[in-house]
């Protein structure tokens, strides 16, 4: 972000979700220095002025989208993003429609 990115997308493997809650290390993984879980990442970014930051987990995955700005909620951009594929599968369709 220093060097003028837009956004930038951190991933880890979820801890809790590889080995279970309990597990506290280190990673069975020898080329991960350290795994987090959701809190522990989550509390890792606001500590490091990350605050901006949309934190997710899924599939094994946690997910940080940092950003200059603050970002529209998982949900907003979810929904954006349908809308946007819904417009092209009506377009697609009246097209095809209007072909035949």
């Amino acid at each position: 972000l220093d060097s003028g990115a837009a956004l930038v997308l951190l991933t880890t493997p979820s801890r809790d979700a590889l080995y279970g809650p309990g597990h506290n290390g280190p990673p069975l993984n020898p080329h991960h220095v350290r795994e987090w879980n959701l809190d522990e990442f989550t509390a890792l970014l606001r500590c490091n002025g990350m605050s901006s930051a949309v934190v997710s987990e899924a599939n094994g995955t946690i997910y940080a989208l940092l950003s200059r700005h603050e970002l529209p909620s998982p949900a907003a951009l979810l929904e954006s993003t349908w809308s946007a594929l819904d417009f092209a599968r009506r377009f697609m369709f009246n097209t095809i429609t209007i072909a035949q």
